[in-house]
């Protein structure tokens, strides 16, 4: 048996519990390090776009940032699933301009938006159940789908 201090009632050593705690208050840093890096980039490009363009920070403007981010946000949102669940799909990069495609055909040929967009969402469907089928049946990984 050794003589080694145990910290607080398990098994091991006191030296052992004081190394992991400070690997994880390091990882804890260089993150807050990372974000507090984005947040301070993002502020910078705001004072920048502000001074260099007078129309920057109008109303119209911000909606039409916020309108150009929001699919890729969507996007990146749903790629983040699959990301945890342990896929990697690369095929949302076509199935995106897919629906967009379909999207503006269907609204030129005089459909009304709300059936064009319940057909865009059943295009995208279709595809996602063509490449959730063909995963096993084909023996590959969801990112080569």
């Amino acid at each position: 048996m050794t003589d080694a201090p145990v910290a607080l009632g398990t098994r091991e050593p006191a030296e052992q519990v004081a190394a992991v705690a400070a690997g994880r208050r390091e990882n804890l840093i260089q993150a807050s390090f990372q974000i507090l890096g984005i947040g301070t980039f993002y502020v910078l490009i705001l004072v920048f776009f502000a001074f260099a363009t007078p129309n920057f920070l109008t109303y119209s403007n911000t909606l039409n940032i916020l309108s150009n981010v929001t699919v890729i946000g969507l996007v990146a949102g749903g790629q983040v699933l699959t990301i945890i669940s342990g896929g990697f799909d690369l095929s949302v990069s076509g199935v995106v301009p897919l629906g967009a495609v379909t999207f503006a055909l269907l609204t030129n040929a005089g459909v009304v938006t709300v059936p064009a967009i319940l057909a865009v969402l059943a295009v995208g469907g279709l595809v996602g159940l063509c490449n959730g089928l063909s995963q096993p049946a084909w023996r590959t990984r969801s990112r080569a789908a």
